[in-house]
């Protein structure tokens, strides 16, 4: 009360004021008109003498005229200053009031009738065509410890909050990264994205926080977002079952970003993986794309999964062959290969006799960056001892024969 009693006398000041105002400005209009009755009597004039006293009536009333022009623009510079802080004045009572509006509305209370009063009383009318008084009105605002200089603080702290956040976020990103490395058992892709997460988390509720020192009530914006996601959960379903399934897979891991794999009925190496779909690239260098909800649904086998892998090559040998040679050849062919691990041992295998060959599989384990290196090599050494030994590879065969007729 103390405060809007104030604020009442400075208003009454300021009226006074105003009235001065007025009073300077019908003076100034009175001169004016007196200086145009002279000028224009200087056409009656008959002698030197007389032209002297006129110019320096003339003169005496520029000068009048120049005072009054001063008088006027002090009383009206202090006319918008007065103003200014007025505002000020009920921009902190207005701020007061919010706060005992909110407190009033937690307890149940109903404060929109009052909150529109406030809107209504708040509002700044300026004469964008007074460029004097409109300057004087910013320069004022700038000044001001509830315009200018509270806005420049505000902005300030907003500022900090959302730098500290992105470094703080940073930080946080290089822990967990370093923490998931050292415990281990955690896929590339899915530590990739607790990282991410932690960042942009971080920065998410950085940002939060800052807009509070900007003065907005996140309430609204809260609601929005929760109304907006349930709209995009509902309408989006088979997407959200894809971003499910992606991380499924992050968490259990069959797979890995660089693996040879063969997923849906495709053949290739893990190109990269994400919550929505996992991309594969083919043996000719295609990107193929497959949603993750189709993986997870399907029968996965990963060439990768393991340290080491077995070269297995399907061999055929004609029915004229000595069966137990061609083996012995075959065996020795991989255990010379230097790729080749001792153990376990390679070995060979009589599959079944077909119509015009009988199959045969020798492999060996290698290490399984080495699987295609040592399978191309083994293939081309059989191939050449074969021809060396003299032993065919049966290919179809038909003999036709023709009957003449007697």
């Amino acid at each position: 009360l103390a405060k809007a009693q104030e604020a009442v006398e400075e208003a009454v000041e300021v009226k006074k004021q105003s009235e001065g105002t007025e009073e300077a400005t019908q003076n100034l209009e009175v001169v004016a008109e007196a200086i145009e009755d002279e000028a224009s009597n200087t056409d009656n004039i008959n002698s030197q003498q007389e032209l002297v006293e006129k110019e320096k009536q003339l003169e005496a009333l520029s000068q009048k005229l120049e005072d009054s022009s001063e008088v006027a623009s002090e009383v009206k510079t202090k006319l918008v200053v007065d103003v200014t802080e007025l505002q000020q004045q009920q921009t902190a009572l207005a701020d007061r009031f919010d706060t005992v509006l909110d407190e009033f509305e937690s307890k149940g209370g109903k404060a929109e009738s009052f909150r529109q009063y406030v809107e209504s009383v708040s509002g700044v009318e300026i004469d964008v065509s007074d460029t004097e008084g409109l300057w004087l009105r910013i320069a004022g605002w700038l000044k001001s410890e509830e315009g200018g200089l509270r806005w420049g603080k505000n902005i300030g702290i907003f500022s900090a909050i959302v730098a500290t956040s992105v470094i703080v976020a940073a930080i946080l990103g290089f822990v967990t990264n370093r923490s998931l490395r050292i415990v281990g058992g955690v896929s590339d892709p899915l530590r990739q994205l607790l990282v991410r997460t932690v960042w942009q988390a971080t920065v998410g509720v950085g940002v939060l926080l800052a807009l509070t020192a900007l003065e907005i009530n996140l309430a609204p914006i809260l609601a929005l977002v929760g109304g907006t996601s349930f709209i995009l959960a509902f309408a989006l379903q088979t997407n959200i079952g894809n971003l499910a399934s992606g991380l499924m897979i992050m968490i259990y891991s069959p797979f890995n970003v660089g693996d040879e794999v063969e997923l849906c009925g495709t053949s290739g190496y893990i190109d990269s993986i994400s919550l929505p779909h996992t991309k594969i690239k083919g043996w000719t260098g295609q990107i193929i794309t497959i949603p993750n909800n189709s993986i997870l649904s399907s029968v996965v086998v990963n060439h990768s999964a393991r340290d080491t892998r077995r070269v297995s090559l399907q061999i055929r040998v004609g029915y004229n062959e000595n069966l137990s040679k061609v083996e012995q050849l075959l065996l020795d062919i991989f255990k010379s290969h230097s790729l080749v691990l001792e153990e376990p041992r390679p070995s060979t295998f009589a599959w079944k006799f077909e119509e015009y060959f009988v199959d045969l599989y020798v492999g060996g384990w290698t290490k399984t960056s080495d699987y295609w290196q040592v399978y191309n090599e083994t293939l081309h050494q059989i191939k050449e001892r074969f021809a060396q030994e003299g032993i065919s590879i049966p290919i179809p065969q038909k003999d036709i024969r023709v009957q003449e007729s007697t």
